[in-house]
């Protein structure tokens, strides 16, 4: 595809637009060429940044939208049954480089925000070599450093005390190929079992057993025995679908908390605003 060159218009007393503006214009654009049939602009990240410099915007701030613009944020497919999904997963990556101690305010919001110390996994905290490590600038994910380095990535990798907290919680911090990537995720298959075996099987069933004995005895009849029974199952399904969808929503919300406030230190650290 040929590059594309944006030129100014001529200054011929024509109304200027801002960024807000000229954001709405390109994207009501891109809207009516789709809707016309013509295939959608496939650009490369050099005619972006040539773009970006047309209209005055630092080709800097392109490669941090560029590397953003790659973000995972979200959940796994929600269970119809289980009345919400089994996974939340956030995830994005930011230009720039991690070094050394670096890591260490970060591991210490984790486990202030989820009040658990939890445990690391591999690769997480720093090798001794880190700590003999010195930014001497990290600018638009370009660094220079000097002292002992290891050839491993540098990494975070926080797993939670499920035995403990009873939450399945991974957080990976790690800094390569010029950008560091956060990521959260927890499993909700553990509460799922909990809620849906322990109370919607056992209870459940421990309640349709003693339903079904009491109609027989008070109806001597089996059809409103059956129904007993059936009314004291799909009760305490019921009760263990609104308290899973709760605990879900609840935990997603400081999941989220989380990750903003990982995102914000790591952004502070590279001098990112």
């Amino acid at each position: 595809m040929k590059p594309v060159v944006v030129r100014p218009m001529p200054k011929d007393g024509s109304n200027s637009y801002g960024d807000e503006q000229l954001a709405a214009i390109l994207k009501r654009a891109a809207q009516l060429q789709q809707e016309a049939g013509e295939p959608d602009a496939q650009l490369d990240l050099a005619q972006i940044e040539q773009i970006a410099c047309e209209v005055g915007i630092d080709p800097l701030f392109v490669r941090q939208a560029a590397s953003e613009l790659s973000s995972q944020t979200g959940s796994s497919a929600s269970q119809p049954f289980l009345g919400g999904p089994t996974a939340c997963t956030l995830q994005q990556s930011v230009a720039g480089v991690l070094v050394g101690e670096d890591f260490e305010p970060l591991l210490e919001e984790i486990r202030h925000t989820l009040n658990d110390t939890g445990h690391l996994g591999s690769g997480a905290g720093h090798p001794p070599g880190w700590r003999f490590e010195f930014r001497f600038f990290n600018w638009g994910g370009m660094s220079f450093e000097s002292g002992r380095r290891r050839a491993a990535e540098r990494s975070l990798v926080w797993h939670s005390s499920i035995a403990l907290s009873g939450r399945d919680i991974c957080v990976r911090i790690y800094s390569q190929n010029g950008t560091t990537t956060v990521r959260v995720e927890e499993q909700f298959t553990s509460l799922a079992g909990s809620l849906y075996v322990g109370l919607a099987g056992g209870l459940g069933l421990g309640l349709a057993v003693l339903s079904f004995t009491f109609g027989i005895a008070f109806f001597d009849a089996l059809l409103p025995s059956l129904l007993l029974a059936a009314l004291s199952l799909g009760g305490c399904y019921l009760l263990a679908r609104t308290l899973y969808r709760s605990n879900v929503r609840r935990r997603r919300q400081q999941l989220q908390q989380l990750f903003g406030r990982l995102l914000q230190q790591v952004r502070q650290t590279l001098n990112i605003a």
